[in-house]
């Protein structure tokens, strides 16, 4: 009898260890999936900031420029282009600051 209550117990043991760990898979997939919607939340916040400061940047009246630690040129108005239709055509992203100072001056500016 006493083999038969060992049987029964190890039996049981095994369910309950195999419940919990269905449970705790159960929990890190619900885990995983909430992560993943707060990333998609804060990326949609993040573009939407983007958004609002591209407006803001783009509504200045003064021409703006922007460039990276490289000297090159990540984004600009179009109060810029309007400033200095001479050399609008290079502003593009990427565009050495160093560039676009040699062709002004090679444009007369």
């Amino acid at each position: 009898m006493d083999t038969d209550f060992l049987l029964v117990f190890l039996v049981a043991l095994a369910m309950a260890a195999c419940l919990g760990w269905a449970w705790t898979e159960q929990r890190r997939r619900k885990t995983h999936k909430e992560l993943q919607d707060l990333r998609r939340e804060n990326d949609g916040g993040a573009d939407v900031s983007k958004r609002h400061l591209l407006e803001a940047i783009d509504s200045l009246s003064a021409g703006f420029a922007l460039y990276d630690a490289d000297r090159r040129l990540i984004l600009h108005n179009q109060a810029l282009e309007d400033l200095y239709p001479e050399i609008a055509d290079l502003y593009q992203a990427g565009a050495r600051f160093e560039d676009i100072v040699r062709t002004s001056v090679d444009r007369g500016l």
